[in-house]
């Protein structure tokens, strides 16, 4: 969403449809989730992009885990894109946590 000023029109998008309204005439959502299901069901139907990509939502939770991981190790992290790791061997061990027994990531 946009909004141009504090009472300015806001794009708002609607089941594929891209609406403009005020602020005034938006109303709340107390549950997202049915809408974002929708949208998945959606792009089901027509193999259109959903609006929760998954390449972007990795992007944008990968930014904010690699600053919790320069936050702990004190120090700046280098990420490698290609191959989806830090430059850093000594922060690598930020990125995996030891399961409790019987729990094991297969991969």
């Amino acid at each position: 969403m946009w909004c141009s000023r504090k009472q300015g029109p806001i794009a708002a998008v609607k089941f594929g449809e891209s609406v403009l309204r005020r602020a005034s005439e938006m109303k709340r959502v107390t549950d997202p989730h049915p809408l974002h299901w929708a949208n998945f069901l959606d792009c089901v139907k027509t193999r259109q992009r959903p609006n929760s990509d998954v390449e972007k939502c990795f992007r944008s939770s990968a930014a904010c885990l690699l600053g919790n991981i320069a936050y702990r190790s004190h120090s700046l992290v280098d990420w490698d894109d290609r191959n989806k790791t830090v430059l850093q061997k000594d922060v690598e061990k930020y990125l995996h946590r030891d399961y409790r027994s019987p729990w094991k990531l297969q991969v």
